[in-house]
């Protein structure tokens, strides 16, 4: 075949690899420098040239493994779990739950909403379809002071590290309490602070669901008493999120059988 046909055959795949490798350009704020081509394609000398002389790659250095080609991801798999070569990932997509959140009159956003309102057990307004960021794939550009101190403000996660977000479950009743779910949910568009389900719904996914038997803390829940007179109950409790292994993990948290001590005065 001539040259010519040949390239015609590995075009699609050239801009294909392109296309990816700059979505995952822009999508970092770490500058990437090198590339590693793996799998079939990557014994490909053709395919390998056309990619280092495309002008996307200009600034990066294009690797390939020697040989094994098609080894290289298991290879690495298995590395992983005897050399436990990696210590960081990096967050790809923005995880949180949605929930409900206090309607506040003076936020722009809340009062575009406030047909969608409703009175909470404690009386209160609240609006539906709020999402809570937890883990952030992106640290924002700006408004970083009204972001929660235990949320994460960047992409690359350690193995250990936790990140964690506080919530509270209101209830007509304490066995209502007895049990806590929530859904974690992945976030896979363009917003760097998404904050409301009803933009961009079609980017959130549900990505795991955490259950927690919370019965042995109902006993020492206190009933509380709102406005209009409606006994209710509040428990609270953290969800908690560790990524830097080889997949994620979801928890929830809470506290029992806290006594405070009385500590005297100097």
């Amino acid at each position: 075949m001539l040259s010519d046909e040949v390239a015609k055959f590995f075009e699609p795949s050239v801009e294909a690899i392109v296309e990816a490798f700059s979505k995952q350009q822009s999508a970092t704020s770490i500058p990437i420098k090198h590339a590693f081509l793996v799998g079939g394609y990557a014994a490909s000398d053709y395919l390998f040239m056309s990619l280092q002389q495309h002008p996307k790659f200009s600034q990066v250095t294009l690797c390939r493994p020697a040989n094994h080609v098609n080894k290289v991801v298991a290879d690495g798999a298995v590395s992983f779990h005897i050399d436990h070569l990696v210590t960081t990932r990096v967050a790809k997509v923005t995880y949180g739950v949605f929930c409900s959140t206090f309607f506040q009159s003076g936020r722009a956003d809340h009062v575009s909403r406030a047909n969608t309102k409703y009175r909470s057990h404690s009386g209160s307004w609240a609006l539906p379809n709020a999402f809570q960021s937890i883990l952030k794939k992106v640290l924002p550009s700006s408004d970083c002071s009204t972001i929660k101190p235990d949320i994460l403000q960047g992409t690359q996660v350690s193995e250990q590290q936790e990140f964690r977000s506080r919530f509270s479950g209101l209830r007509k009743s304490a066995t209502n309490c007895t049990g806590i779910s929530t859904k974690i949910i992945a976030y896979r568009g363009s917003l760097s602070d998404p904050r409301w389900r009803d933009i961009e719904p079609a980017s959130f996914t549900d990505n795991c669901k955490i259950f927690a038997n919370a019965s042995n803390i109902t006993t020492a829940l206190l009933p509380k008493t709102s406005p209009e007179g409606q006994t209710y109950y509040s428990i609270e409790f953290g969800v908690i999120l560790l990524f830097g292994l080889t997949e994620l993990k979801a928890q929830m948290s809470w506290l029992e059988n806290v006594r405070v001590y009385p500590v005297p005065c100097l």
